[in-house]
């Protein structure tokens, strides 16, 4: 007897020795699980930079097609495609696309008939480069940082701020760009032409130089404001810019002249500088007056907006020539004593 209750009290006392102590939470582990290794490993990773910077399709309007590289066929467009390095964009002839760079927000907006590839997209917004090839057709960009380059077979066109457009004609290798905001620039081998805010320029053609800086045409502003619902501010603030007297030359050959009569003129030069003519209309012209000589000629009947302009600074602005016009212009030096002297 004395040994069986040794025995219960020795099961007794090993029992309160496993008993949770007072005040404790039964249900508690011994030793609580840190929750954050409960975690996927991808939810505290690091963002890789790589993909901060994205181009995306996010408004689209007829046909547009895109493809991922040359070697690939093209496929129809959805809105919200990405857009990575060398991948390739084009539209119809009914065809409009916007390419969306983020997180900057810069707009790249494509017209009708136009065919780009992104050659580079710099992976950090901290240094947001973009680099586009343009092989025909216009681009209208509104940079919201960094820089843009759009690069032609006829020369290469910068954006620094903030708005620029470029088109491109393969076949005659002409490439133009209308600076509306901020600071551009165009060049190749032969030489380089800076554009601030309302002006334009071209390159005529394949291993040509840029022409030198001009006013942008009532006909390449309305085309922003067409085209780049984004570009109003800016717009508004060319538009609102008084602009200067210019001449309107009469037909002489009756109400029917301006459609049936072409344009016709001598244009004389006597200055020291380079003389322009940019004639916009039925056909695009432009013609050069060399010093001291003679351009004469004649353009198809219809309406066309003019812009003559000297490389002495001389700057006549843009008016509106009709069929049956007989342009009979001789040019002298604005300021004589501005001609560069001799060696």
């Amino acid at each position: 007897m004395p040994r069986i209750l040794s025995t219960i009290v020795i099961f007794a006392i090993l029992l309160s020795a496993c008993a949770t102590p007072p005040g404790a939470d039964a249900t508690e582990p011994a030793s609580p699980i840190d929750s954050s290794v409960l975690q996927p490993a991808e939810l505290t990773a690091t963002p890789d930079p790589a993909i901060l910077r994205t181009a995306a399709l996010d408004e689209l309007e007829g046909v547009v097609e895109t493809r991922s590289t040359e070697t690939d066929s093209f496929k129809s467009a959805v809105r919200g495609d990405l857009l990575a390095p060398n991948a390739e964009v084009r539209t119809g002839e009914d065809g409009k696309a916007r390419v969306k760079l983020d997180p900057e927000g810069t707009s790249i907006r494509l017209g009708p008939n136009s065919h780009l590839r992104l050659e580079t997209l710099s992976p950090s917004a901290a240094d947001a480069q973009t680099r586009l090839e343009l092989f025909i057709g216009q681009v209208w960009v509104v940079l919201n940082g960094g820089s843009l380059d759009v690069d032609t077979a006829s020369g290469l066109a910068t954006v620094r701020g903030s708005m620029m457009s470029v088109g491109f004609d393969p076949i005659l290798g002409d490439m133009t760009i209308t600076c509306l905001e901020g600071l551009c620039s165009v060049g190749n081998a032969f030489g380089v032409t800076d554009l601030i805010a309302g002006q334009a320029t071209n390159i005529p053609g394949a291993g040509q130089p840029p022409n030198p800086s001009r006013p942008m045409s009532p006909d390449e502003l309305d085309q922003w404001r067409l085209e780049v619902p984004e570009s109003g501010p800016a717009f508004e603030a060319l538009s609102a810019e008084p602009a200067a007297p210019v001449p309107f030359y009469q037909p002489g050959g009756g109400p029917d002249a301006a459609s049936t009569q072409p344009v016709t003129y001598t244009f004389n030069n006597l200055c020291y500088a380079v003389w322009h003519w940019e004639f916009e209309g039925p056909v695009n012209s432009q013609i050069d007056v060399a010093p001291d000589s003679t351009e004469s000629g004649e353009l198809p009947p219809g309406v066309y907006q003019v812009h003559d302009w000297d490389d002495s600074g001389f700057d006549n602005g843009w008016y509106e020539v009709v069929g049956g016009s007989n342009l009979d212009v001789t040019h002298d030096c604005p300021d004589p004593q501005s001609a560069p002297s001799g060696p």
